[in-house]
């Protein structure tokens, strides 16, 4: 029988999105939104209280880095695993001359234990949004985690689902929460602990033909919607001398689980 993340994972239309996570041009555009929001923050604090100079760091689905390599300056060593070889280029550029990260190009999916070994803390960060069947990956996890298994979920975008029912033929479906991944983890019988930061998050863009181009793509719109598209994101989003911008609230949950 299926669970809730499950269910929301085959349903969900972040899925259809997906490809974009293995382009190049989106993964400079992620990384520009990391450091103009930055990311991660609060929640960057929250993680490193898990870890001390001696603890070791697995990053599941590490984007450009946000997290692994500030992280490396205060653990011994990061293996960092991320499917998209776009992101991987963008994180190489980012590194800086840290040398204690291990970059591995695999989907989580696809990685075997015996090719990692265990660390202390296991880290998925908005990473697992289109992972399913979630058990035997969270499984997994938990069999790499020495004390401690983290996962951070943010809420989903407003804006996202408002321009996607707007300019597209079919409704927008919210990937799983985490209230679902929660209750996947109490089934299997592991009791996390949950800490909720509320933020603002901005869209960010260095000019017009980046944010039109952007949205265009992500929802793969019909050209003879093209103009209406121009035009409404025009009136809502922000210009200033840097670019372009878009602001509203979201909701950022760590799912902390300690293992052993």
């Amino acid at each position: 029988m299926q669970n809730a993340w499950d269910k929301k994972v085959m349903l969900s239309s972040s899925k259809k999105a997906l490809r974009q996570f293995f382009d190049y041009e989106f993964a400079k555009w992620y990384n520009l939104q990391i450091k103009y929001n930055n990311y991660p923050g609060l929640l960057l604090n929250n993680v490193e209280n898990l870890l001390n100079n001696d603890s070791s760091l697995l990053d599941i689905g590490a984007g450009t880095g946000c997290f692994a390599i500030p992280l490396s300056k205060k653990v011994k060593k990061v293996t960092a695993i991320e499917p998209s070889e776009s992101m991987i280029k963008v994180f190489k550029e980012n590194i800086n001359g840290h040398r204690n990260i291990n970059i591995i190009n695999k989907f989580w999916e696809e990685i075997e234990n015996r090719e990692i070994e265990k660390h202390d803390v296991v880290l998925a960060a908005n990473s697992l949004y289109s992972m399913t069947p979630i058990i035997p990956l969270l499984d997994k996890m938990i069999a790499n985690a020495k004390k401690f298994l983290c996962i951070i979920i943010t809420s989903s975008s407003k804006l996202n689902s408002k321009l996607w029912n707007m300019f597209r033929d079919d409704v927008y479906i919210s990937p799983p929460n985490y209230l679902d991944l929660y209750n996947v983890l109490y089934d299997m019988g592991i009791f996390a602990d949950v800490k909720i930061i509320t933020k603002k998050h901005y869209y960010f863009y260095n000019n017009f033909t980046e944010l039109l181009n952007y949205w265009t793509v992500r929802l793969k719109v019909d050209p003879l919607k093209n103009f209406y598209l121009e035009e409404y994101l025009r009136n809502i989003f922000k210009k200033t001398a840097l670019g372009f911008y878009y602001e509203e609230d979201s909701v950022d949950a760590i799912i902390t689980a300690r293992i052993g």
